[in-house]
């Protein structure tokens, strides 16, 4: 498997921890769980709109964990992913 060009970042074991909880009280999976919590988290912040003006796009798909009917072994996550244009 090729080596990813993205950064990423160590997760505190507590974090997780309270993420894998969470996820299975609302029934979705972690990282649809992960994806809704930073996305509300950083909309609106400089860093969201430096990240769309230096080239990286954001592609929606992402389930809202309060909306999803599915059961976890059938929830898809497609989450949100963002690309760079250029190298890091």
């Amino acid at each position: 498997m090729p080596k990813s060009n993205y950064y990423s970042p160590q997760i505190q074991r507590f974090l997780v921890c309270a993420l894998y909880h969470e996820a299975q009280a609302q029934r979705v999976p972690m990282t649809v769980l992960t994806n809704h919590l930073l996305r509300d988290s950083l909309r609106d912040t400089d860093g969201w709109r430096k990240a769309l003006e230096s080239g990286h796009t954001l592609e929606l798909g992402d389930v809202h964990p309060q909306q999803s009917t599915q059961r976890p072994a059938e929830a898809v996550s497609v989450g949100f992913l963002f690309k760079s244009t250029t190298k890091l």
